[in-house]
């Protein structure tokens, strides 16, 4: 929440909460959760400032977000996230976050891991939406 208008990190698409992903010896782990917890401690409690890029076909505000580190040095969380392999690029806005993406992969960092069994986001939420119906 940003003056109480909720965000969604522009350009990039994490795990969800629930979703499981396999590490490099193909372990099961939650790596939604892996996600936040990993954003959470290099927040450490930090404040963080988002520009709104755009909104998506919903009118859900797309933000572009920073934070100071505890050497006051700005960084993003979009691109942190990606680089880290707790995020992948989507959306109209990826185009500036593909390198980190490269380099995650070519680093088997978080869910590129395990590149061959991760599943996007975006088909695990739909996958779930039809277990429910």
């Amino acid at each position: 929440m940003v003056r109480g208008t909720r965000v969604r990190l522009a350009g990039i698409d994490a795990p969800e909460l629930r979703q499981h992903c396999r590490d490099g010896r193909g372990r099961e782990y939650a790596c939604g959760a892996a996600a936040k917890a990993a954003l959470e401690r290099r927040l450490a409690g930090g404040s963080v400032a988002c520009l709104i890029a755009s909104r998506d076909r919903y009118r859900r505000a797309l933000a572009i977000c920073a934070a100071l580190g505890p050497d006051a040095v700005p960084w993003e969380l979009n691109t942190w996230l990606v680089e880290r392999g707790w995020a992948s690029v989507y959306g109209r806005h990826a185009r500036r976050y593909r390198q980190a993406e490269a380099r995650a992969r070519a680093g088997r960092y978080g869910i590129w891991a395990n590149p061959s069994a991760y599943e996007a986001p975006e088909s695990w939420r739909k996958r779930q939406g039809r277990k429910r119906a």
